[in-house]
């Protein structure tokens, strides 16, 4: 049947609804399926948990994604199954 699973939402409509969940709970969403590996790693997710969770943009230049300074923030390894 069309319109069942995670094709019954638009993607930035999950974006939005993970943006509410602890950071912690990344690694099982991310094993879920594809869309939500996807969704797990999108940089606009992890800016969203950084600004949530830490209260302030950092006055840091580079290359670094937000993922990478949410995890050094937190001195959490960086876990192999959320890198493409």
């Amino acid at each position: 049947m069309a319109g069942q699973g995670e094709d019954a939402l638009p993607r930035e409509l999950w974006l939005h609804i993970f943006a509410f969940l602890p950071v912690r709970l990344t690694g099982r969403l991310a094993l879920t399926c594809k869309l939500w590996h996807s969704v797990c790693n999108e940089e606009h997710l992890w800016k969203q948990w950084y600004l949530r969770d830490f209260h302030f943009s950092p006055d840091v230049e580079g290359t670094a994604s937000w993922q990478d300074r949410y995890r050094y923030r937190m001195h959490l390894p960086k876990l192999g199954f959320l890198t493409l």
